[in-house]
């Protein structure tokens, strides 16, 4: 590490106290890359997914677990839908992996044939506009993404959520949470009806690195949840740093390359 790049390390974790909160220390190093960039005359683009990335989604799918469950269970005396109805969202939000809610339903015993139409139908309204504008932050996510701004840094962000269903929702709570500006709109990527989640990805994945290049920026840090995506990320970027999000994932697979591996940005 040059001296310079030391003395930007410094500077980024004197503002950051300043502002009340610290920089995840294995992500200091990516901000002052990215500040150094800006004082050298260099674009730098941050690429990020967001659900469960920087936006904590458990409580829509924690919402539309329950809707699912009053439009299956309305008018039934079925145990097993009381046993739906007593999931909280402290044990949701308690999961290893909270896209996985089948531990808590075999936990109670309920047969994979009654929660099987109720968990489709869960995914259904979670893929909607409904519920999301319960969507919060992951600790520490908004003021990182400011601090990144701060240091010159172009934001993309590369979703699986439907750009058909979810793009109005999308954007409106990004702009409450303070991810976007208006006029980024372009900057934020969703998926085509018909797209697998990964295809999807490497398709926006190529798009930002064509942008990059013709605008002569340097990608200089990637983030994701899912390890398929994620790998991708550094199939694409790999001059990247790489920051894996722990907390949520639909397929597990080993990890490529070097993650800087978080729980949340604080």
């Amino acid at each position: 590490m040059t001296a310079r790049m030391r003395v930007l390390i410094s500077v980024v974790g004197f503002f950051s106290a300043q502002a009340g909160w610290a920089v995840h220390p294995a992500l200091e190093t990516a901000l002052a890359r990215i500040s150094q960039d800006r004082a050298e005359g260099r674009t730098s683009f941050v690429v990020s997914d967001l659900d469960e990335t920087l936006v904590d989604s458990t409580e829509r799918r924690f919402y539309a677990l329950r809707k699912a469950t009053v439009e299956h269970c309305l008018g039934t005396t079925d145990g097993w839908c009381g046993s739906l109805f007593g999931i909280n969202l402290s044990e949701v939000l308690g999961l290893p992996n909270r896209y996985d809610l089948i531990p808590l339903f075999e936990q109670l015993g309920i047969n994979s044939r009654f929660y099987s139409p109720i968990w489709s139908r869960t995914l259904e309204i979670y893929l909607s506009n409904e519920f999301m504008g319960l969507d919060q932050s992951i600790p520490g996510a908004i003021e990182f993404t400011q601090k990144l701004r701060a240091a010159g840094a172009v934001m993309f962000y590369v979703s699986s959520r439907w750009n058909s269903k979810q793009r109005a929702g999308t954007w409106k709570n990004l702009l409450e949470l303070g991810f976007v500006l208006r006029g980024e709109e372009d900057r934020v990527y969703l998926r085509k009806d018909g797209q697998s989640s990964i295809d999807f990805k490497r398709e926006a994945f190529e798009q930002i690195d064509q942008l990059g290049k013709k605008k002569g920026a340097l990608i200089r840090l990637a983030m994701e949840n899912e390890p398929e995506n994620f790998n991708a990320l550094v199939d694409r970027f790999a001059g990247a740093d790489h920051v894996f999000v722990e907390g949520a994932w639909m397929k597990q697979e080993p990890l490529k390359g070097n993650p800087i591996r978080v729980r949340d940005f604080r």
